[in-house]
């Protein structure tokens, strides 16, 4: 009698499809949480790039233009370097005292006591820019603004859908998976740095499935051992869609 012909499947797998299983509730709070922080976000970058606009459209209907004096001026060495130019700017009832970044070439122009272009409105002087604020460097502004908002909400929306979809399939496995026998070939700790920190399990299953990789949690990692015989679950409309039974991480039957 070999290892897989006694091997005996867990009672709550032998009952019939689809059985009733659900989401953790963990997993839920985590794609919750996420699609928050990312609605947090468009929302601040909308209200960041509306303010833009706003004094920008503003400079350009009623700004004036004057002629501020450098007063310093440095650079940020990084992934990509940053150019700053201070300058000042007498206009009542107060002189405009501010340091912004330019381009490179601007940088290089200037040098402190240099006159530098300065845009600002006469009823509030707070509200300036480098340079002349004209229709095409709205439109290049709100070009920018676009491409901030598209890639923040790419990209903590592709998090979220991601999250969704693995839970889908594993929710599927736990309803209508097929239990067999599994051997575990190998079981190790991930290595360190790897953004997922369980272990990385490789285990057989009966022909012709052949050997599958996957992951589980530390919990359950430090249980597992090569030679020990664990239940797996692979979709049968899917049959490359596979986990082992005791490695669901956001599943649960009930």
């Amino acid at each position: 009698m070999t290892a897989e012909s006694s091997y005996e499947i867990e009672p709550e797998l032998r009952m019939e499809t689809p059985r009733r299983a659900r989401v953790k509730a963990g997993g839920r709070a985590v794609v919750r949480m996420f699609v928050l922080f990312a609605l947090a976000g468009v929302c601040v970058i909308g209200w960041l790039a509306a303010r833009d606009l706003r004094d920008l459209y503003a400079l350009r209907a009623h700004g004036l233009l004057g002629q501020a004096v450098v007063t310093d001026k440095r650079m940020f060495r990084g992934k990509s370097n940053t150019y700053l130019l201070s300058y000042s700017l007498p206009t009542p009832p107060t002189s405009i005292e501010d340091e912004d970044k330019v381009p490179y070439a601007l940088y290089e122009q200037k040098r402190p006591g240099d006159t530098l272009d300065v845009t600002f409105l006469p009823n509030h002087n707070q509200t300036h820019r480098v340079g002349e604020v004209n229709d095409e460097r709205i439109q290049a502004r709100m070009t920018v603004w676009t491409l901030v908002l598209l890639s923040w909400t790419g990209f903590w929306g592709f998090i979220p859908a991601l999250a969704v979809f693995e839970q889908r399939k594993e929710l599927r496995l736990a309803r209508y998976g097929i239990p067999v026998p599994a051997l575990i070939i190998k079981c190790v700790a991930s290595k360190p740095g790897m953004s997922n920190t369980g272990y990385d399990v490789t285990y057989r299953l009966p022909e012709p499935f052949g050997e599958r990789a996957g992951s589980v949690s530390n919990e359950i990692g430090k249980t597992l051992a090569a030679g020990q015989m664990v239940t797996a679950l692979y979709d049968p409309a899917d049959p490359r869609n596979t986990c082992l039974y005791c490695g669901l991480l956001n599943t649960e039957l009930e």
